[in-house]
Parts: C-alpha cells; sequence; structure tokens
C-alpha cells in the first residue's frame, strides 16, 4: 500500500529566528502558524511571524549638561531628535515635575552623614530652559533612513544656582523619550570667559558622536 498521511512542520533557519527574537524596543513580534490542509489528506504547517513597529523617538542624548557659567552667560547646545520606527509619529514636548521617592531621601541622609554636609538638590526651573521646537511628526519612509530634526536648547539663567530639570518627548501612541537639562550658574566673574549670544543650529556639527 502507499504511504499513510503525515503532518511536516516547515522549519525556520536559526538565524532569522535569532534575528526576529532580538528586535528594537519599539518592535513588537506575533507569532502564528498556517495550517495547509491537502487533498490526499497530509498537512503542513507554516511558521508566520509579524513585526508591529510602534511609533518612538530616539534622542541622541539623555541629558544636556550646560558649562559652569556667569549669571549673564546665555549658552545653546545642539540635540538631535528621530523616529526610529517605520510608524507616523506625532510627539510634543512637556516638562516633567519633579518627584522625590524613598530611595531619594535615603541617598540623601546617608550622604550627610558621610560628608558631614546636606547634599547639592537641584532646582527645577524650567522657565530658564528653551527648546527651538516643542512639537512636531515624522512620516514613515520606506526604505529610507529617518531624518533627523536638529535643534538647539537655550540656556538663560537669572540667578545663580544649581539648576536640573526633565522633559518628555510625548509621542501619540507611542514610547516616549525623556532628556535631563542641568546647568550650573554662579556669580563667580571667572566664569564670564565668553558669551554664546544667538547662533543658528547650522553653526553646529551633528556628528555621529552625539548618538
Amino acid at each position: 500500500g502507499g504511504d499513510s498521511p503525515r503532518e511536516s512542520v516547515v522549519s525556520v533557519e536559526p538565524d532569522l529566528d535569532e534575528e526576529l527574537t532580538e528586535l528594537p524596543d519599539h518592535q513588537e513580534l506575533h507569532r502564528g502558524a498556517l495550517h495547509v490542509s491537502f487533498g490526499n489528506g497530509a498537512q503542513q504547517q507554516l511558521p508566520l511571524y509579524g513585526v508591529v513597529h510602534q511609533a518612538a523617538l530616539s534622542l541622541s542624548t539623555k541629558r544636556l549638561t550646560f558649562a559652569r557659567k556667569h549669571v549673564s552667560v546665555v549658552q545653546q547646545l545642539p540635540l538631535e531628535v528621530w523616529s526610529p520606527s517605520r510608524a507616523p509619529v506625532r510627539w510634543r514636548l512637556e516638562h516633567i515635575l519633579p518627584a522625590r521617592t524613598a530611595a531619594d531621601e535615603l541617598r540623601d541622609r546617608t550622604s550627610t552623614r558621610i560628608t558631614g554636609k546636606p547634599p547639592r538638590v537641584p532646582r527645577d526651573e524650567p522657565s530658564i530652559f528653551e527648546f527651538a521646537t516643542t512639537s512636531g511628526s515624522f512620516e514613515p519612509a520606506p526604505g529610507v533612513t529617518p531624518k533627523r530634526l536638529q535643534m538647539l536648547v537655550r540656556c538663560a539663567p537669572t540667578e545663580p544656582g544649581f539648576y536640573r530639570s526633565r522633559y518628555r518627548f510625548v509621542v501619540e501612541k507611542g514610547r516616549h523619550a525623556e532628556i535631563d537639562v542641568e546647568v550650573e550658574v554662579t556669580l563667580n566673574e571667572e566664569d564670564d570667559q565668553y558669551h554664546i549670544t544667538e547662533r543658528a543650529v547650522e553653526d553646529f556639527v551633528f556628528t555621529e558622536s552625539l548618538l
């Protein structure tokens, strides 16, 4: 007699399977199977893979630290923003209010006990930091490297102190990105060596070292 009907499974190359399981955070892997039945009773199972691209943003850095300068000095630093996803991205910038946790309090007490003086706690003063662009969008372009948005972040303090503010690039129905911006401002005339007044984004050279 002839061979009895069999069920076969089509395997996936190990390299492909490993590549699919090591996806970036903004991509989600979904697995499935396609069952095929033939007229002779044989069956075959084909693995299916689907990758869902979630809207997301990437930043050239997670922290911008301005140089220690005199209160009269206005500074600017470059920042790059881009979308690593193939999904449309719409975003807006918002300031995040600071929230101290129990871990922060414990760390401060430990530092005080070791050094004999309380730690320097940064002031949150978002009014002294200004982003050149506060909202925008990225449209998908298959096969094309995502265009990067180059902007300047301006720091214009009004009084001495140590400042740090956190901002969130809120992505509509997607993955957000956050950045800390900080500066130490003094009344020391030695910190008044130069002034950075109004400069255009073209004055800065954006390189891969910023990534």
